[in-house]
């Protein structure tokens, strides 16, 4: 029985089409093509800021490389807020709507509960 399962599946994959084959083939080399192009390019780029760091400069560039990592977190982090914010105050501006109207007063009640 197991002989010819893998009969069957060696046999599935002789028969299959040779175009999916080639693709396959192609992908992977692509792939691998890729991935060398990419350690390449980290290679290259932490080679140049090695050798800056190396020299006698390269304690201040080093010091101007921190604050520019931290403005792009803070500026992330600023606009998180303002995300923040802006879904509160349509949240309330929702809550505001509703209270206009012959239950007002019952509303700004609730409202004030709540918070």
């Amino acid at each position: 029985m197991s002989e010819e399962r893998s009969g069957k599946r060696n046999s599935s994959f002789l028969f299959s089409s040779v175009k999916d084959n080639y693709s396959l083939y192609y992908y992977r080399e692509a792939k691998e093509a890729a991935k060398k192009e990419v350690v390449y390019a980290k290679a290259t780029h932490y080679a140049a800021v090695n050798k800056k760091l190396e020299t006698s400069d390269g304690k201040r560039y080093f010091h101007r490389l921190a604050p520019e990592y931290l403005t792009d977190s803070r500026k992330l982090k600023r606009l998180a807020k303002a995300d923040v914010a802006k879904a509160k105050n349509e949240e309330m501006d929702a809550l505001y709507e509703k209270l206009d109207g012959p239950q007002e007063t019952k509303g700004v009640i609730f409202l004030f509960q709540i918070l």
